[in-house]
Parts: C-alpha cells; sequence; structure tokens
C-alpha cells in the first residue's frame, strides 16, 4: 500500500481499509504488502488476516505476500511518518480481526493442502 501513491492517498483520506486489501488481492498480484497496522497489534490478529490471505491464495492457485507493518506508538489513523523514498506516507490503518477461537484457536501451524483439481 505505501508503494502505491493512489493507494496510500485513498487510506490517508479514509476510504481504503484492511478489507478492501485483502479483497483486492483477489485480482492483484501481490497480496497485503506495506501495511502500516497500530502498534499494539497482537500476534492472533495478524493470525487470522494471515490466514484468510492463504485461503484466498489457495482459492485462487496464486501466490500472495504479506508486509504487514505494525508500527510502534502509532494507533489507527495515525499519519506515518516514514523517511523512506519508495513510500508514500498515509495513515495507520486499523486491523478489524479478532483472535480465532475454535479448531483453529491456538494452532501452531496449519498446513494448507493444493486443491485437487
Amino acid at each position: 500500500m505505501l508503494e502505491d501513491t493512489c493507494l496510500a492517498t485513498r487510506a490517508a483520506q479514509g476510504v481504503l481499509t484492511v478489507k478492501d486489501l485483502l479483497l483486492y488481492s483477489a485480482v492483484c498480484g501481490t497480496g497485503l504488502d506495506t501495511v502500516p497496522l497500530p502498534g499494539d497489534t497482537t500476534a492472533g490478529q495478524m493470525y487470522a488476516v494471515l490466514l484468510d490471505l492463504a485461503a484466498l491464495s489457495q482459492r485462487l492457485d496464486k501466490p500472495l505476500t504479506a508486509r504487514l507493518m505494525p508500527v510502534p506508538g502509532k494507533k489507527a489513523g495515525d499519519l506515518t511518518g516514514f523517511a523512506f523514498s519508495y513510500f508514500a506516507n498515509s495513515r495507520v490503518l486499523a486491523l478489524e480481526s479478532e483472535p480465532l477461537t475454535g479448531l483453529l484457536a491456538g494452532a501452531d501451524s496449519l498446513t494448507l493442502q493444493p486443491r485437487l483439481r
């Protein structure tokens, strides 16, 4: 997201969310790339989003990556302040995910099998 000026601008305007980026992953080639998240994002929240991305990748039979970036000291809506010429600064996005419960809760690892064709 931060490597795309248009996406960074839309996020700064508050019209782009992590869920939107996840949906765009269905038709783009990267996945969730350079997404700034609140510094207090938990591993459980990230696991849930990564599992969604993995399921989408598996279902669409295409590689998707994730570069999720919890920014220490920042909360959702705060401006980013990266001094990196390849990033367009934006706002930290809220991560509206909850730690998993049920069968997937507390799993140390998860193995996805290829779809049968």
